[in-house]
């Protein structure tokens, strides 16, 4: 992983940063949501030195709030990985879908979508 780059779940605090990068707010606060409300579905952010450069979830078990909430094909899931537009091409995302990976390896998943 890039030495300046951390990756850490995502909390309330960082609601403004994660609306700067893609909005609407409202996506966020339903992922945190989500995250807070089950194991099955991490929130992570993507920190460069002070500053959120991206977020993506990885999703274990679909939350009861989504319409495909029962569909357990293709799971677990690497869902809307995003990397803010002026910190693409650094290695960020890939190094988030290394720890995804990572963590549904150690969860007993054969496969990661």
């Amino acid at each position: 992983m890039n030495p300046m780059l951390e990756i850490r779940k995502a909390t309330a605090a960082d609601l403004p940063a994660l609306t700067a990068i893609r909005p609407p707010e409202a996506i966020h606060r339903g992922r945190l949501r989500d995250a807070a409300a089950s194991a099955d579905y991490d929130y992570y952010v993507l920190v460069r030195g002070t500053k959120i450069v991206g977020f993506g979830a990885l999703v274990f078990r679909r939350p009861a709030s989504w319409a495909n909430a029962n569909d357990e094909r293709n799971l677990p899931e690497i869902n809307d990985l995003h990397v803010a537009e002026m910190e693409r091409s650094k290695g960020y995302g890939a190094a988030a879908i290394r720890l995804m990976e990572q963590k549904a390896a150690e969860a007993g998943a054969e496969r990661l979508y």
